[in-house]
């Protein structure tokens, strides 16, 4: 009853709620149920005094239950992402990475490249590799991306040409070391 009296436009259509979160509420941004956690994000993004609720996130993540803890500290690491606010990020990471039910609610990459970063960030490559091998990542180019950050320069160059002669993109090469003024490149 939630989801159909948030989204009036499923109710007047008479489509099952279920049925269409699952093939196409997720994809639009829709939640299947009320999650206080969703509430705080909204609200920590569209106020200019956001730390009535940082803090509401914050202790949703320390204290709450799934998915209320794993969605808060998704929306914190993102939040402190988006400052520079790495080490501080590093504070929610594991619940937002090792959460069954996160991907439930967050039904895409996002959370793995977050996780990725603030750990290569805060420069504990151990734990983005870690990342890398975790099966709910599936492959992509991101991913690809990701991985390429924890090679030696010429891995590094052999796995960002794969993406682009994937994409019929020139393909670069080291022309003396690999440093982006050096770097040329060559029709597919």
């Amino acid at each position: 009853s939630w989801y159909l009296s948030t989204y009036p436009d499923i109710a007047k259509a008479g489509v099952d709620p279920l049925t269409h979160f699952k093939n196409h509420g997720w994809r639009e941004g829709r939640w299947p149920c009320f999650i206080e956690a969703v509430q705080q994000d909204n609200e920590l993004w569209s106020t200019k005094d956001h730390r009535e609720a940082f803090a509401r996130l914050q202790h949703l993540a320390v204290n709450a239950g799934e998915p209320e803890k794993s969605l808060a500290s998704w929306f914190l690491c993102r939040w402190l992402a988006s400052w520079g606010n790495w080490k501080e990020a590093l504070t929610y990471v594991e619940a937002m990475m090792y959460s069954k039910e996160l991907i439930l609610y967050i039904n895409h990459e996002g959370p793995y490249l977050l996780g990725f970063t603030i750990y290569f960030k805060c420069n504990l490559l151990e734990k983005a590799a870690e990342v890398l091998s975790n099966s709910n990542w599936k492959s992509s180019n991101n991913k690809t991306l990701a991985a390429s950050m924890l090679k030696n320069d010429k891995a590094k160059i052999k796995s960002i040409n794969e993406i682009f002669a994937k994409n019929n993109l020139a393909v670069l090469s080291i022309v003396d070391r690999p440093t982006l003024e050096k770097l040329s490149g060559e029709a597919p």
